[in-house]
């Protein structure tokens, strides 16, 4: 008898937790992941990878070192 008042008790609330989600995107409410980048700023950054412009030094491994090859090796980065 208790097990059937607990899954009684847990569809109830995931029923109130879809509810309250749905109101919540018709009030405008965003989810998800904040993005980090405003719309400038990566269309600045897809310029200077089409233009071949290289990476800030600071952000760039050391030669021969152990991640030097990855960003060309993963197709994420087109930096020469």
């Amino acid at each position: 008898m208790i097990g059937v008042l607990a899954e009684l008790e847990r569809s109830l609330i995931s029923e109130r937790t879809r509810a309250g989600v749905k109101a919540a995107q018709r009030r405008g409410v965003r989810f998800g992941r904040k993005v980090k980048l405003t719309p400038e700023q990566i269309d600045h950054a897809r310029k200077l990878i089409d233009e071949g412009e290289s990476p800030p030094v600071r952000g760039r491994p050391l030669q021969g070192g152990p991640f030097d090859a990855v960003p060309s090796a993963c197709g994420l980065i087109n930096w020469k």
